[in-house]
């Protein structure tokens, strides 16, 4: 008996001993700085920070954001420069919804995340809202300022060898669980005014079959997307609409033209390529005035993109036709059909061929095609930009190779801001039309692969552009 009871006070001083050494360690370290007791560039915590199980995810105080921070409460107080460099999407998952949280600028703490709830006017009453995170990158420094991304291109081979590697796994709270906010939104009547593209917006996106509804997040209110059914003004003349872009336009335009009942589509495919390069799509009832067509195109390198923007005709609408190589059979709906016409829009869309180009890149190689731009602006009463679309990095085939260190939403997140910032720059009436926040909130399960979406999604692709077309004023170019 009296041995045991040795034994338990040895053990109780033990306990305690443990106790008072942590507490003590955390007061040294709150008394001299946790970056003095922690060692930032540990080869540890340098390879532990790829790892979804380094971080976890936590709600705010007043539950209006989520947090990520390291799991180490030590490494989280350090504020460690070497953590301040992490990628995570977000996503607020409701009853049936998506939004992607967008990560709060300038964190206090270097290593601690902040993402803010957005607000959900679509709410008839108090929702509840799970966290969904992933860890995509342990480490990609601000914008494409690292030594292996510092010309117009990236070195894929060097990116990868420099510790930047894409995980994708969830990351959760200390107790291995998602976390859950409750999301209390007022309610709000059904939206009556169109959403201006131009502006901020906040979008859900169903799960289930991709439909997006957008609040205005200046105004705080619903809005929706034009009626595919509107009748655009008209003198009797055509409302041609033209799109330039990779194969996703190629995808959204039939979408779009089944939309706008135009059921018939003449398209041509070029010799060097297996897939039609160019379409017209029309209504030969008379009911439409409508007229969309399309051009293969999509920003390159190292190749000249002037001699493809060259070669797309775009003075008029019968010029267009006359310019590509359709069978004599063809048959148009008269002789003078797109005679004098000028494009109604313009939508361009530069493409995600060229994943490798960086901000710098993306500046040069629109600079080699600005006289093209111009001119094609030129012949439009109105233009746009479209952005390249979200790619789901965990879909690419692993005999691709190790492309997710680079082509991943990060490159076309820099590359979207530096065509956004170009043509604001050049060309400041020409309308940047945000596709890429919708895209990226889109279920997997609506994706053809990693770069391309079931039918529906184009359709909803085509309402959000034709909306942009509809509340965007004419403008003239010098």
């Amino acid at each position: 008996m009296f041995t045991v009871g040795v034994m338990g006070v040895r053990r109780w001083h033990v306990v305690n001993f443990v106790i008072i050494s942590a507490v003590l360690a955390y007061t040294v370290a709150s008394l001299y700085g946790f970056k003095s007791w922690v060692r930032c560039e540990d080869d540890g915590i340098l390879q532990g920070r790829n790892s979804a199980s380094f971080w976890s995810i936590s709600s705010s105080s007043d539950a209006s954001a989520v947090v990520i921070k390291p799991t180490d409460t030590f490494l989280a107080a350090a504020a460690c420069n070497s953590l301040a460099s992490a990628v995570f999407r977000v996503n607020a998952l409701l009853e049936k919804t998506n939004v992607i949280l967008v990560r709060s600028p300038n964190p206090d703490i270097a290593g601690t995340y902040t993402f803010i709830l957005p607000p959900a006017k679509y709410a008839q009453d108090t929702r509840m809202v799970t966290i969904e995170a992933r860890l995509e990158f342990g480490y990609w420094p601000v914008d494409t300022e690292i030594r292996h991304c510092s010309g117009p291109v990236c070195n894929p081979d060097s990116v990868f060898a420099s510790g930047i590697v894409y995980n994708g796994s969830e990351v959760r709270s200390s107790h291995g669980k998602r976390t859950t906010l409750r999301l209390v939104s007022s309610n709000s009547p059904s939206p009556t005014a169109l959403c201006n593209m131009g502006s901020k917006l906040v979008v859900e996106v169903d799960r289930a079959d991709g439909t997006p509804y957008f609040t205005s997040e200046e105004r705080a209110q619903a809005c929706r997307l034009r009626d595919f059914g509107d009748v655009v003004p008209s003198d009797g003349t055509i409302h041609w609409i033209h799109v330039i872009g990779d194969s996703n336009c190629r995808h959204m335009v039939p979408a779009w033209a089944k939309a706008m009942n135009l059921a018939t589509c003449h398209v041509h495919t070029a010799e060097d390529s297996v897939r039609p390069t160019t379409s017209v799509c029309f209504n030969t009832s008379g009911q439409s005035n409508k007229v969309l067509s399309f051009s293969w195109f999509f920003l390159s390198y190292p190749a000249d993109d002037t001699q493809v923007l060259s070669a797309i005709e775009l003075s008029s609408l019968a010029n267009f036709i006359a310019s590509v190589p359709f069978p004599e059979s063809t048959v148009w709906p008269g002789p003078t059909f797109g005679f004098n016409t000028q494009m109604s829009a313009l939508f361009l869309s530069l493409g995600s061929h060229a994943p490798l180009l960086t901000y710098r890149g993306v500046h040069e190689r629109l600079d080699k095609v600005h006289d093209q731009l111009r001119l094609k602006f030129q012949q439009a009463r109105k233009s746009f930009l479209l952005s390249t679309l979200a790619v789901e990095e965990t879909m690419i085939p692993e005999r691709w190779g190790n492309q997710s260190s680079v082509r991943n939403n990060v490159m076309i997140d820099i590359q979207n801001k530096a065509a956004k910032d170009w043509i604001a720059q050049r060309f400041p009436s020409v309308q940047t039309v945000d596709l890429f926040t919708y895209s990226r909130a889109i279920h997997s399960s609506l994706r053809q692969d990693a770069v391309h979406f079931q039918i529906q999604v184009y359709t909803f692709l085509a309402q959000i552009a034709w909306t942009a077309e509809a509340t965007k004023s004419t403008a003239s170019y010098p």
